[in-house]
């Protein structure tokens, strides 16, 4: 499953961040990982409103991890920025899909997204980290 730009940008930029670090700019990280800076700012919006940044405006502001990455999974992450659709409803995205009336999918889609759902929740962002220590990696997109 291919998840987001936002999806992928919040994960690679939050494994490449110190817990106990100092502030980063949005702009200084998004150099650091060849991703674009405006975008990974309006990214990074939601996650210090679900609590998992902390974000300081101003001059010697930035962002720092607000939970521990220990703790942190990597659904935490991706449930926050793919639960419309079709993670979080119909894969074929019919609207009248549901318990009631199900698509001809519907059974085998809940199935793998429950699956995914436990096996994300069991990667911790440390987990991430760790292929962060050597270096980040630049994408060039």
């Amino acid at each position: 499953m291919i998840f987001s730009r936002a999806t992928t940008h919040a994960l690679r930029a939050l494994a490449a961040m110190d817990p106990q670090g100092p502030l980063r700019p949005a702009k200084e990280l998004a150099e650091e990982l060849g991703l674009p800076g405006p975008y990974l700012a309006k990214v990074f919006q939601p996650l210090a409103q679900a609590g998992i940044l902390e974000s300081v405006r101003g001059p010697r502001g930035g962002f720092r991890l607000a939970r521990d990455p220990g703790t942190l999974t990597v659904w935490d992450i991706v449930k926050l920025f793919e639960m419309g659709e079709p993670l979080g409803g119909c894969i074929l995205g019919l609207a009248s899909c549901g318990r009631t009336k199900p698509c001809p999918m519907h059974g085998a889609w809940l199935e793998a997204r429950t699956l995914l759902e436990q096996r994300l929740g069991g990667i911790p962002l440390m987990a991430l980290q760790a292929s962060f220590q050597a270096g980040p990696q630049r994408t060039g997109k």
